[in-house]
């Protein structure tokens, strides 16, 4: 298996033009699309800004996330990369875009996702349409990503960074919430790693769909199986 390209780091020279934002953006209102160049060219990409940091470190558990779906062979962006941007340098790009409550002076982070070629023919999805985690979980690669989900604790999957491809299969994006604790969303700095609770959004909303009857007892069951989650993680 040939090793993940790993997140890269870059400045605002890989920034080449603003496209537009997002038509659902989730809680992170500054998504958009912009022309990066990871390293081979300009291409489309999703990116967000980072503002958020005293929070939980979002551009390291996105940049975690990433490497570890490429590791577990989910679908997944090709190329993704952390950009480092002067805060006004980046104001002036996105115009009346960029957000209000962002930093205006000094740097500012970024997490950029390529679309090519893997993401081009994905199907963008609505975060508030259970319907899409339905039938992700329903997929054969659904108790894959509910796996990796549990092994992460991942605190955010919802049917916006869920990306339907051709074939039935999905992707996996954003992953700025994993390692959930008990008490922080997505902050591994909050405690010890063993204190984390074992469990993920996916999985609460597979067992909300097993009581109304929309998810039965072997597809529940495989999301929703230790043993798959451990070996999983191990194999990988």
């Amino acid at each position: 298996m040939t090793a993940p390209l790993p997140a890269q780091v870059v400045t605002e020279t890989a920034y080449k033009r603003f496209i537009g934002r997002l038509k659902s953006s989730g809680w992170n209102s500054s998504s958009h699309f912009a022309e990066i160049d990871f390293g081979e060219g300009r291409e489309t990409a999703v990116v967000k800004l980072l503002y958020l940091d005293h929070l939980w470190p979002q551009a390291g558990n996105e940049a975690i996330g990433f490497v570890l779906a490429k590791v577990g062979e989910l679908p997944a962006p090709e190329k993704a990369a952390i950009l480092v941007a002067d805060a006004a340098w980046l104001a002036g790009m996105m115009g009346s875009d960029y957000p209000d409550d962002a930093p205006h002076e000094g740097d500012v982070l970024a997490w950029c996702a390529s679309l090519m070629p893997h993401l081009k023919n994905a199907t963008w999805t609505e975060p508030e349409k259970d319907q899409v985690l339905l039938a992700a979980l329903k997929s054969d690669c659904g108790p894959r990503i509910a796996a990796f989900d549990i092994w992460l604790c991942n605190a955010d999957r919802n049917a916006g960074n869920l990306l339907r491809l051709p074939g039935g299969t999905w992707a996996v994006i954003d992953h700025e919430m994993i390692f959930m604790t008990k008490e922080v969303r997505g902050d591994w700095r909050a405690g010890p790693i063993d204190d984390l609770p074992g469990r993920s959004t996916l999985l609460d909303k597979a067992r909300a769909f097993h009581a109304e009857g929309t998810l039965n007892d072997k597809q529940l069951s495989t999301s929703n199986n230790p043993q798959f989650s451990e070996n999983w993680a191990v194999q990988r």
